[in-house]
């Protein structure tokens, strides 16, 4: 939790630092590239040396920038080449002048996280286990608690007749 309010922090910082009318600098940029098997920082770095582009990377995605692509981009505005080098990872960027901020997009890691939760209830809720609990003597046993192993919530006390 004190990450994500520090990431949240950082980027509203960061907006407001540089809330102002943007120009239209990257629609008239255009950049020719060709690289084969580079990591994202160091197509950014190529970028950079190019164009007048600084791009700031934001603490979180360290490990995905150094993930290796290829980029074959001719006469192409810097949108279309970032939206070409991020787009099989979970990073996203936003222009500010011309300043890009690459950061992870949160909305791509939680929605996995509510599906395995979701998906991990629905299989709970399907299984149903029945059976009686005796004694050495053959008596049903009154009130035996029955959990689950591996949990501590999921379970279930036996009735009069052992049920």
């Amino acid at each position: 939790v004190l990450k994500i309010m520090r990431i949240t922090l950082f980027l509203l910082f960061f907006s407001i630092l540089f809330s102002r009318a943007a120009n239209s600098y990257s629609q008239e940029t255009e950049l020719t590239l060709h690289v084969k098997s580079a990591s994202i920082k160091e197509i950014c770095e190529q970028l950079e040396k190019k164009s007048d582009f600084r791009f700031i990377f934001a603490g979180n995605v360290k490990k995905t920038i150094n993930k290796k692509v290829s980029l074959t981009a001719n006469a192409q505005n810097i949108e279309k080449i970032l939206d070409n080098i991020l787009s099989n990872t979970e990073l996203v960027y936003k222009i500010i002048d011309s300043q890009i901020v690459i950061y992870r997009d949160k909305t791509t890691i939680v929605p996995k996280k509510i599906e395995e939760s979701i998906s991990e209830q629905i299989i709970q809720q399907k299984k149903e286990i029945n059976g009686k609990v005796f004694d050495k003597t053959g008596q049903p046993v009154i009130g035996a608690n029955i959990i689950e192993v591996g949990t501590t919530s999921n379970g279930t006390v036996t009735d009069m007749d052992g049920n």
